[in-house]
């Protein structure tokens, strides 16, 4: 429960950086890792992120077959609100869809 604690918690941190890159937030998305400390982070979000990054490579180097563990990006879709939002608003801007008064 801490490290989901800690998921949702980086959650935040990675909106604000997203509202930050503006435009270029997809591209932030895909090719940053979104787990990274910063240094603007406080004491306690740098724990945060150093735990979530280990188990990440647990996930990705030492143990990629455990069904046990899931990867954090998979659980920051799941529950994250914003995340949620986000892969929301990609999906339906690539598949064109918009308001009746075409706003995308």
């Amino acid at each position: 429960h801490k490290l989901t604690e800690d998921i949702l918690g980086m959650s935040k941190i990675i909106s604000s950086r997203r509202a930050d890159a503006g435009a270029d937030s997809l591209q932030m998305t895909s090719h940053a890792n979104v787990f990274d400390s910063t240094p603007s982070m406080t004491r306690h979000q740098a724990r945060a992120s150093r735990r979530i990054k280990r188990l990440e490579e647990y996930k990705e180097s030492i143990q990629p077959e455990c069904v046990l563990v899931d990867n954090p990006r998979n659980i920051l879709s799941v529950m994250s609100r914003a995340e949620m939002a986000e892969i929301l608003t990609r999906s339906l801007q690539g598949a064109g869809v918009t308001t009746k008064s075409n706003i995308p």
